[in-house]
């Protein structure tokens, strides 16, 4: 249509592709060729794609700003660093939706070493890692990620804040320097010999979370995360249980003090000597029992749902698995009875079993029969567990 735009209108949506420079030499021709392809046309939504705009100049700005006045729902896309930073520096990134082109990456061939979630990550070479996040518009939770890990890291807990976002084929992902790191779940797969070692490391990490201290409202309490999982599962448990589980769901007191929501081995990395805590779009505040609940889960829950499941999962044995959640309750609890075990099992069971059910019943199994199976002994899990309990929290 012109040199500098390109306008198509398609059931009621306006794509506009900008190219080459825009500045006080053309902005009004380009302006008024945009406008006059937009007037009469019933337009609801305005795209305007930037993969080909090298430069704006502040004439062409007022362009955009005009094109936002008009049509409310405007967004800018695949905008370059550079031209991004013309429209950030100019307060643009506050007034619209506007998207920076990501340089993309291909994880094809790379070692998995981490899965959380909401992402897997993976090792692009001896100091890269990156998380790729399983839906397909995932930058609202990138940055979530980014703010959480900001605020932890603030409070002394080692973690690896992102400083890149890339595309990952259709999905986006987030890029960590991590020099040389592997996970706790590598380490033990490859010497078991190392479990006092790994049980030590993990839980002396673990007390360091929950004994970081945020101010109220700063992070979220995971309780009314797990109360509204709960509440959505309500039809497939009888009257009596979801009753009781609702009562001491919300029993469980407020608390300040962190935790990281998905803990386990595998989001454990070693770099230098120290642990590095991952995956941290998770973390909020809340008693330790939530995330004693998800580690039962992949150490414990899982596993006697589905044989075989920590090997998968983990790479690490049922059974070194079964030790090494006892091994961590008895180092963060000393003195622990077999008794205060069992109930700290029990709690942690009802817990995590509502999230696996959450999970199998979301799931899409082609197997309907194994599907049913696994929702029907999950839900005997979280029956039996709350017939031992009285609370839900330590």
């Amino acid at each position: 249509m012109m040199s500098n735009a390109d306008v198509r209108i398609e059931e009621g949506k306006a794509l506009i592709c900008l190219k080459g420079h825009i500045d006080s030499t053309n902005a009004k021709t380009v302006e008024d060729a945009i406008f006059g392809e937009l007037e009469g046309r019933s337009v609801g939504s305005v795209t305007v794609d930037c993969t080909d705009l090298s430069y704006i100049s502040s004439a062409g700005l007022r362009m955009v700003l005009k094109l936002k006045k008009q049509f409310s729902d405007l967004s800018l896309t695949e905008l370059s660093p550079e031209v991004y930073d013309i429209f950030d520096m100019t307060g643009f990134t506050e007034m619209m939706d506007v998207r920076k082109r990501f340089r993309t990456l291909s994880v094809e061939g790379c070692e998995i070493i981490g899965s959380g979630v909401n992402g897997d990550v993976y090792r692009i070479d001896a100091e890269t890692i990156v998380k790729i996040y399983k839906n397909d518009d995932a930058l609202s939770d990138i940055e979530n990620e980014r703010s959480m890990a900001r605020k932890a890291f603030v409070k002394g807990i080692p973690t690896a804040i992102p400083y890149d976002t890339v595309k990952v084929g259709k999905y986006y992902g987030s890029v960590f320097e991590l020099l040389d790191a592997g996970s706790l779940a590598k380490i033990l797969a490859a010497d078991n010999s190392k479990l006092e070692w790994v049980t030590d490391l993990y839980t002396d990490l673990l007390k360091k979370i929950h004994s970081t201290e945020f101010a109220k409202g700063e992070l979220p309490q995971i309780k009314y995360r797990v109360i509204d999982q709960a509440e959505n599962l309500a039809s497939y448990l009888p009257a009596e249980t979801n009753e009781k589980i609702a009562s001491m769901l919300r029993e469980i007191p407020e608390d300040l003090h962190m935790v990281h929501g998905d803990y386990h081995l595998k989001n454990v990395l070693m770099q230098g000597g120290e642990a590095i805590l991952i995956d941290m779009d998770t973390i909020s505040c809340g008693n330790p029992i939530f995330d004693f609940a998800y580690m039962y889960n992949t150490c414990i829950g899982y596993g006697a749902l589905m044989p075989g499941n920590t090997m998968e999962f983990l790479g690490i044995p049922q059974d070194v698995c079964t030790a090494l959640f006892r091994g961590c309750l008895q180092r963060y609890f000393p003195g622990m009875t077999d008794n205060s075990y069992e109930d700290i099992c029990s709690k942690a069971s009802v817990i995590g079993h509502i999230r696996i059910l959450r999970r199998f019943v979301r799931s899409t199994y082609t197997d309907e029969k194994e599907k049913e199976r696994l929702i029907s002994e999950c839900i005997e899990k979280i029956v039996e567990g709350v017939r031992k309990v009285d609370r839900l929290y330590i």
